[in-house]
């Protein structure tokens, strides 16, 4: 099992989502890890989804969201690009 951040992480940021992820994931090298849920198994997933106020939903969402918008614009990241290619 591969671990990366996939293209649904910003897609759900930019959406004003909140995330649930694995905890192995390597989103936490990205994100700020109280912007976003995350589960070792299915039982703590479920636990989550059940247990996790819609307020902090909501908030965990928010951060998240500004975070993408602060630090992932296309702009931002295609500049990255560019500059690594020296164009």
């Amino acid at each position: 099992l591969v671990h990366h951040v996939k293209g649904r992480v910003l897609e759900a940021a930019f959406a004003g989502c909140a995330l649930l992820e694995m905890r192995d994931a390597p989103t936490g090298k990205w994100f700020p890890a109280d912007s976003f849920f995350t589960y070792a198994n299915t039982k703590e997933a479920e636990e989550i989804i059940r247990e996790t106020t819609p307020d902090e939903v909501a908030s965990r969402a928010t951060l998240f969201s500004a975070y993408a918008r602060e630090h992932y614009t296309p702009e931002k990241i295609y500049r990255g690009i560019l500059e690594k290619l020296d164009i």
